[in-house]
């Protein structure tokens, strides 16, 4: 069972190199981007270019030039009194963990490859008994509400009026033919698939008997679907089926896909990261057959850093493929960039029971590419987001602050801090063109940061004199 990282792609003769098309959803507003027009515009006269005078061009803005001119645009208070925990913007197959050679279309689990949507202006929370859908795009300055679930409420799958509410701790995005579905779950146990396009709760996912507390998306089947509970267990699900076709029994906090979806890493409380193989036999499976397949169970794991080589003894509580490296971070706010290969030699298979530092002193020995210290990040529980490129991730603090950093460098880029945001940040979220920011945390809050250009930083300054 062990693996050689960076594994390979896996031989698949139903996956296509034809580009995933752009469309747009039915819907009561064209809420989702769209490819630009193709019609031609409106002629208009323009002057000789012999007498024109040339404007000067303006020089090219960095990203980190973006990143420092990012200001506080919008808040948003959720109704629901309850810590908002997750935040992601839509992306489609493979871009959640994609690095610079997956830019092909990737086929789902019939074969076939999907009409994609580019929802990219779509936001996702998740907080209280909620989820949220918000357009980030059409609205102006305005984070507008377009769609909104509640889950657990009174009668929800016969429960009492009495019960506590549910909460949801977690989500990511499925993309399914002309739709974009969000995959939820927390303390009820079930992960909840939300239709946008139909504006309905498709057949819940039932199996675990602990709260959920991370979800991943398979990168390159879209029916595959990943669950990580407080049960002692990760679920490996086909959705279209609604069922379980693996379970790994690991007792973890987080977990990271590969980015060509062969495997899956682990961490845990003490900071410890195990691989996990996907089998072969299910990727790209159809749904007739994973009806009826046998449920695998896996209790092996291949240990790849140890608790006192990598993160000290700490919780992790976020942690991601960065091409074929890893950024993890841990609640003590060390969030570290490392290379998984360098301990290939060094690898033991071992029962997870065995699991701790008096039997792994000597090996798992990684090599740290980067090491950044949060300020105020203490026994905080954030979720990291890292740019499209890979180059910059941005993580939150206790008291309300945001840092992001350069992979590449090491160094910090910016702070994003307000007056009016003192609450700790749970989770992180990029816009697709890195010109937005969101992150979400505490007390039900959401809040945005935009790009303001030279112009308009001048505009407002000259305004307030």
């Amino acid at each position: 069972m062990t693996n050689t990282l960076p594994k390979k792609r896996p031989n698949d003769s139903s996956q296509s190199s034809t580009p995933a098309k752009k469309i747009q959803i039915s819907a009561d507003r064209n809420l989702f981007s769209t490819s630009p027009s193709t019609t031609s515009p409106k002629s208009i006269s323009t002057p000789d270019a012999a007498t024109s005078t040339p404007t000067p061009s303006k020089p090219k803005l960095t990203q980190e030039d973006i990143f420092k001119r990012f200001r506080l645009r919008r808040v948003v208070r959720e109704n629901h009194g309850r810590d908002v925990n997750h935040c992601v913007f839509f992306v489609k197959p493979g871009e959640q963990n994609s690095s610079a050679h997956q830019e092909e279309s990737l086929a789902i689990g019939d074969g076939e490859v999907p009409a994609t949507v580019d929802g990219s202006n779509v936001l996702a929370t998740v907080g209280g008994a909620q989820a949220n859908f918000y357009d980030n795009e059409h609205c102006g300055d305005h984070l507008d509400i377009m769609s909104h679930f509640v889950v657990g409420g009174e009668g929800y799958n016969g429960r009492p009026v009495s019960a506590d509410p549910y909460e949801l701790l977690t989500c990511c995005w499925l993309t399914m033919p002309n739709d974009a579905v969000l995959a939820a779950s927390g303390t009820d146990n079930i992960i909840h698939i939300l239709s946008i396009a139909q504006s309905k709760e498709q057949k819940p996912l039932s199996g675990h008997t602990g709260p959920i507390i991370d979800i991943a998306s398979h990168p390159t089947d879209t029916n595959l679907l990943f669950s990580l509970s407080k049960d002692g267990s990760v679920r490996l699900w086909h959705v279209g089926a609604g069922r379980t076709l693996v379970v790994y029994d690991v007792k973890a906090t987080a977990l990271a896909l590969h980015p060509y979806g062969t495997s899956f890493l682990t961490a845990n409380t003490n900071g410890s990261v195990h691989d996990w193989d996907v089998p072969e036999d299910i990727l790209n499976l159809p749904t007739e057959e994973a009806e009826s397949v046998e449920v695998e169970h896996v209790t092996e794991g291949v240990k790849v850093a140890t608790a006192s080589r990598l993160h000290g003894g700490s919780y992790v509580d976020s942690i991601r493929y960065i091409g074929d490296k890893v950024l993890s971070k841990s609640r003590d706010g060390k969030v570290l960039l490392w290379d998984p290969e360098s301990s290939q030699v060094t690898k033991l298979v071992m029962p997870l029971e065995q699991d701790g530092d008096e039997q792994d002193a000597d090996n798992g020995i990684q090599q740290v590419i980067q090491k950044f210290t949060i300020k105020g990040g203490d026994d905080n529980r954030c979720r990291f987001d890292v740019t499209p490129d890979k180059k910059y991730f941005a993580i939150g603090n206790e008291s309300g602050t945001v840092f992001i950093y350069n992979l590449s460098t090491g160094k910090l880029v910016t702070e994003l801090r307000h007056k009016r945001c003192t609450k700790a940040v749970r989770c992180c979220a990029f816009s697709r063109n890195c010109r937005n920011l969101v992150f979400v945390g505490e007390d039900s809050f959401i809040w945005r940061f935009d790009y303001i250009s030279d112009e308009t930083l001048e505009k407002w300054k000259s305004s307030e004199q």
